[in-house]
């Protein structure tokens, strides 16, 4: 919480105290005294907290505790007689509880906002490089955008890089990723995510906007990143800071028009709204929806990313903005992605070959069946709930429950299962890495387990530093050759890793 935050909270607090003590107060002076003074202090410290943080929907119980204190002062002023003392006796009980009461509302109010609502707070990063972050928009002129009625309105994807950087002494940290659209939140954005969005309206990320790229090594590997179903790429910076750190360029594609969170194009309008909503469930329109849009985004995306480092498309310059021409080593390039985006790492990978290594983050097998299987080295991190889905094993409860899979019926569980176990059995019949994390829930291979704790399973951090460690493992050993430990058979509290042996 912020200073300002706190001080809305005193001023709370502070009012039940002046409300319980007025009617106690002897004469008239002080009371009215006491009653301006409390309802302008109120007031005063609600308005700075406004200008300092900006009015959010999540203190709202909050502001309505304040307006009820201020009415009830500005009433007593108004009617500030000298009570009769068998009034004060008989009203002294009632006074008692409603400021009990009162100061139990306001704790409450500040444990929502605080705990189940915090402003994200990313770990410090464990490489040896400072993390520069920027953001790409680029227009598809071979494709026309299937999602809006304009004619010559062509697909347009947005790409946030974070990289190794140089960063100069005193830089500040650039905005965590929500108000990357000018203005704050559009109203299109639905009104649970627009709450998430104002609790994190000043959080920071690790990185530093704009930063020069570190000169310690001429070319860097690149990871595509993939985000999950509805997801913006800002929301994986736990991951990404932590490769770039690492000495990775990380590239985080954004899907205009699959976003909950909008997304503001190059010409200022605002792609917003979630279009093929119901993919998630249904084989047959996720792969039109996968290889019809978003692996067609995605190399769109490397397409760029290789014109960037050829020269082109080139940003920097006097300004100080970062300079990637010839700094990026395609012959070293991987993709990882979350949920949905683990699905479209293997689908791009299937389809691109300049993909060496990919990773799935517990994203179900949607799209084109891979009956070849993968060529190229492979891990599939996944859940005990996505282990159980596609061995029979959830309850009746888990697979029809809403906030599960919703699933009408036992039959249509049963083929929905045999038919993820088969493509799993497809993904890795070549050869890859299975990797069971039996107590993690699907939100924390994201960010957005630290946006509420209601989200994860409460061991998302702890999550987040081995899936990075597994993550950088492999990534080291596949694109830059360096064999590690950490990718033999293993079985920890954490997580289990099963080698699936390569086809010779």
């Amino acid at each position: 919480m912020t200073w300002a935050e706190w001080g809305l909270f005193a001023a709370s607090v502070g009012g039940i105290g002046v409300l319980w003590r007025f009617a106690r107060m002897r004469g008239k002076g002080k009371r009215v005294s006491a009653g301006i003074i409390g309802v302008s202090v109120m007031l005063g410290l609600l308005i700075v907290h406004g200008g300092v943080d900006g009015l959010k929907w999540k203190w709202a119980p909050l502001y309505v505790l304040l307006l009820v204190l201020v009415c009830g002062l500005s009433f007593g002023v108004y009617r500030s007689g000298e009570p009769e003392p068998q009034k004060k006796r008989e009203r002294a009980g009632l006074r008692t509880v409603l400021g009990i009461a009162g100061l139990g509302y306001a704790g409450l109010s500040i444990y929502v906002g605080a705990s189940l609502l915090p402003a994200i707070s990313l770990d410090p990063l464990g490489g040896l490089y400072a993390v520069g972050t920027t953001s790409f928009q680029w227009i598809d002129a071979s494709r026309e955008e299937t999602y809006t009625a304009e004619r010559d309105d062509h697909r347009e994807i947005q790409v946030r890089l974070w990289y190794p950087a140089q960063v100069s002494q005193g830089a500040a940290k650039a905005d965590y990723g929500f108000l990357s659209v000018p203005g704050g939140q559009p109203k299109e954005a639905p009104f649970l995510l627009n709450i998430i969005a104002q609790s994190n309206r000043n959080a920071k990320a690790q990185a530093f906007p704009d930063a020069p790229l570190s000169p310690r090594e001429e070319v860097y590997p690149v990871v595509v990143f993939a985000p999950g179903y509805g997801g913006s790429n800002f929301m994986y910076a736990a991951f990404a800071e932590e490769l770039a750190s690492r000495g990775y360029i990380v590239a985080g594609v954004q899907h205009p028009y699959f976003t909950l969170f909008p997304t503001r194009l190059s010409d200022g309008r605002v792609a917003g709204g979630m279009f093929d909503a119901g993919a998630a469930a249904d084989w047959t329109q996720s792969e039109k929806l996968i290889q019809g849009i978003l692996v067609k985004d995605v190399r769109f995306a490397i397409d760029r990313l290789e014109r960037l480092n050829q020269g082109a498309d080139e940003v920097g310059g006097p300004d100080g903005a970062p300079s990637f021409a010839n700094r990026m080593d395609f012959s070293r390039l991987g993709m990882m992605g979350h949920s949905f985006g683990g699905t479209v790492a293997a689908q791009t990978m299937d389809a691109d070959p300049r993909i060496r290594a990919g990773i799935n983050m517990d994203g179900f097998l949607y799209g084109k069946k891979l009956h070849d299987g993968l060529d190229r080295p492979f891990m599939y991190m996944f859940t005990g709930l996505t282990d159980r889905f596609e061995n029979m094993g959830l309850t009746e409860a888990e697979w029809g429950g809403k906030q599960t899979f919703a699933i009408p019926s036992a039959e249509e569980y049963a083929v929905m299962a045999r038919e993820q176990a088969e493509r799993h059995r497809l993904l890795l019949q070549n050869g890859g890495y299975n990797v069971l994390f039996p107590k993690a829930e699907h939100f924390d291979f994201s960010d957005a387990a630290l946006y509420s704790p209601l989200l994860g399973s409460g061991n998302t951090r702890e999550l987040h530093d081995t899936v990075n460690e597994l993550a950088l493992a492999f990534f080291e050993q596949h694109l830059n050759g360096r064999e590690s430990a950490l990718l033999q058979k293993t079985n920890t509290e954490m997580y289990s890793l099963e080698v699936v042996d390569f086809k010779k």
